[in-house]
């Protein structure tokens, strides 16, 4: 099922809801200090949360029979701060990651589709850190890049 599809043939459409949040939340797990929840799928312990948690979300739209949109964790996965860590290509990575996951789900993967999250750069609840508009392109083009790929 195309996301058009989708749309049009039904008047709800779930999401997961802030992966982060949960991830915060837990003493068990460790973020990146720069690229928080993003690394996670580069880790066992992480893989296995993030996993939980998306696999929750899903299992909740299974049962409600509805398609679900689930997210990259790729929030602060801009390429100023994947190159600073140099990490390989993390938000390919991430896409792959949330892939394999959905094609766990058999005939229900079809209702299940990747979005690729785009964070703020700075401290989105800091008005006077904000960027103009030109900026915010130059600085997502490329994570937008990686992340259709």
């Amino acid at each position: 099922m195309s996301i058009q599809k989708a749309i049009e043939e039904n008047t709800i459409i779930l999401t997961e809801a802030a992966v982060i949040e949960k991830l915060r939340r837990s003493e068990a797990i460790s973020l990146h200090p720069r690229l928080e929840n993003a690394t996670l799928i580069y880790d066992v312990d992480g893989k296995r949360a993030l996993r939980e948690i998306y696999s929750g979300y899903i299992d909740i739209a299974c049962k409600a029979d509805l398609p679900i949109n689930i997210a990259t964790p790729t929030w602060r996965a801009n390429r100023e701060r994947v190159l600073e860590a140099v990490i390989g290509n993390i938000n390919r990575d991430a896409v792959r990651f949330l892939s394999d996951l959905r094609n766990e789900w058999d005939e229900f993967s079809s209702r299940i589709f990747i979005g690729g999250l785009i964070g703020c750069k700075n401290d989105c609840y800091k008005t006077a850190l904000g960027i103009t508009t030109d900026k915010s392109y130059s600085v997502n083009k490329w994570k937008i890049e990686q992340l259709s790929k």
